[in-house]
Order: C-alpha cells, then sequence, then structure tokens
C-alpha cells in the first residue's frame, strides 16, 4: 500500500519523502498518495458486495519517524566519491509513501467523497507499532553486530535494490551498475556496524475496517 503508482518528483534532500525537508515536494507526494489511495478504495467498492467487508493493513509514517534516512548519507558519500553523479543520487527517490490515520480517513470524510458515494464507510481505524525484533535480538541476546548488520542490509536490499539499479544512468555498462549497488549495500553494512542503534526499524501499521452499505 506505501508504494505509489509513480514518482511526483525527485527529493532534493533525500531518498524517502518522510525525511525530505523540501515542503513543496513532500506536498506532491501527500497528493499523489492521496490520488492513488482513493483509486485503491473506489476500485474495491466495485468489487465488494453490499454488505462486504475489507481489512486493510497500512505502513504507518510513524515506523520512520524515530529514525534517519538509511540510505541519504551513504549515497552521498558516492556522490562526494565521484562513484555516482548528482542526478543519479536525485534519481534514487523512492517512489513511496507512508501515510498518517487523518490521511486514511481523508477519502471518507472529504466533501462529496466518492468513496461515501460508492457505499464504502469506515468501521474501525487503529494503528499498532511492533518493536524491531531484530533489534531486540541483537541487544537482548548479544547476536554480533556484523550478523545484526548483514540482516539488516539482506532485507533493505531485497525490496531497494531495483530502485538503486535503476537509478544509475542508462549509458553505464550493466556490470558497472550491479558493481555499484554491490559496493553501495557493503558500505552500508558497515553504516550499520558503526551505529546499530540508527538501524532498529519497528513496524507500524495503521488497520482499517471498510463495510460496503
Amino acid at each position: 500500500m506505501h508504494w505509489l503508482q509513480e514518482k511526483p518528483c525527485n527529493l532534493p534532500n533525500a531518498t524517502m519523502h518522510v525525511f525530505e525537508t523540501d515542503e513543496k515536494s513532500r506536498q506532491l507526494f501527500a497528493s499523489q498518495a492521496a490520488k492513488d489511495w482513493e483509486l485503491f478504495l473506489l476500485q474495491r467498492a466495485k468489487e465488494l458486495v453490499t454488505g462486504g467487508h475489507l481489512v486493510v493493513a497500512i505502513l504507518s509514517h510513524k515506523m520512520l519517524l524515530l529514525n534517519v534516512d538509511p540510505f541519504a548519507s551513504t549515497l552521498k558519500a558516492f556522490v562526494d566519491e565521484g562513484t555516482i553523479t548528482e542526478d543519479e543520487y536525485a534519481n534514487a527517490t523512492f517512489s513511496a509513501y507512508f501515510r498518517t490515520v487523518d490521511e486514511v480517513k481523508a477519502p471518507f470524510e472529504a466533501e462529496n467523497s466518492a468513496v461515501q458515494k460508492a457505499g464504502l464507510r469506515i468501521l474501525f481505524t487503529g494503528e499498532k507499532t511492533i518493536a524491531c525484533q531484530r533489534y531486540q535480538k541483537f541487544i537482548q541476546e548479544g547476536q554480533d553486530v556484523n550478523g545484526f548488520a548483514e540482516d539488516v542490509v539482506s532485507e533493505h536490499r531485497a525490496s531497494t535494490y531495483s530502485t538503486f539499479l535503476s537509478c544509475l544512468a542508462d549509458t553505464r555498462p550493466d556490470p558497472e551498475k550491479a558493481d555499484i549497488v554491490d559496493k553501495f549495500f557493503n558500505r552500508l553494512k558497515q553504516e550499520v556496524v558503526r551505529s546499530p542503534h540508527l538501524y532498529k526499524l519497528p513496524y507500524c501499521h495503521i488497520y482499517v475496517h471498510i463495510c460496503k452499505v
């Protein structure tokens, strides 16, 4: 639910909207996210029979509020070293948006709401945070910091590899692109080893129970 249909712009100061300081860029992301959420709901309204129920779990913006951008500093170091260009850094913007509870409710509460007209109503909205199990294991069980870093990077790699690969210029040969991305994740692992507390990732979800009347 947090992936957007299209990237509204490149973020000038971060890789994710949560960490961006430029208000105009943040608003562009918020606008795209609102359109995507309303479209999702209208499509589900077409599928649901009257009396049907839908429960949606959405990653909340709160899961990143206590952290730092996990990728920006490493990418900026690559720019400073000449490994990638400023344009390639900018292209490494994630087409994702982490919503608030108010943003989830908004299409149901808007004046002349298309979602309300489609018959959808919210029965329940709640938010729950689960502490980072990986970090708790690292602290409580004394896991080796290198093992913790490897776990963190493996998870990030699975969900971000394609973004970093596609941000690199088309003029670069594919083997060169793959080598740069591999170097990026190796550098990221060093960052995690250096400051493991910055990479504890709680999972915070917004749960929405919807029915069609």
